[in-house]
């Protein structure tokens, strides 16, 4: 089960509750052995199912996009004016909040130190084009309630 794994320490508070409730709720259906009723089974299996449709609309959230439109402009921003070459390591942080936004940029972020030349069209293709401010790069920094709108914890996967 996921508790223990840092997935759980990236999930929020109220999502954490629910998985450790469908946890209890499989551990004392196996513990029935033969007694347990297939169709409580069945049941378990659909709730577990609808929770998972729950956690992953996460990154739909209005707070998450807002965020990740700000950072994709900043970082792209920031990139254009870097030299080229490998890209700092305080940057490579600020993208590592965007995990799990798009495979390719998480692949490019697991690897070695990315270049400046490999991340920004991967940035371009992403980043908003709403909108004047980020066109010219004018945008503030994002303002969430915690360094990670998709949970209660400073990691970042969604």
């Amino acid at each position: 089960m996921l508790i223990g794994r840092d997935e759980f320490l990236d999930m929020r508070i109220r999502d954490r509750a629910t998985v450790r409730a469908l946890q209890r709720r499989v551990l004392d259906w196996l513990r029935l052995g033969d007694l347990a009723n297939p169709l409580t089974g069945v049941r378990i299996w659909q709730d577990l199912r609808g929770a998972v449709e729950i956690f992953r609309q996460v990154s739909r959230r209005q707070e998450v996009i807002v965020h990740d439109e700000a950072l994709l402009t900043m970082s792209w921003v920031a990139l254009q004016e870097a030299p080229p070459g490998p890209v700092a390591p305080a940057q490579l942080a600020e993208l590592a909040r965007l995990e799990g936004l798009d495979a390719s940029l998480d692949h490019l972020l697991r690897g070695s130190p990315p270049t400046r030349e490999a991340l920004l069209p991967i940035l371009e293709r992403l980043r908003p084009r709403t909108g004047d401010a980020s066109a010219r790069g004018d945008v503030q920094p994002p303002r969430a309630r915690s360094p990670n709108p998709r949970g209660d914890s400073s990691h970042g996967p969604r």
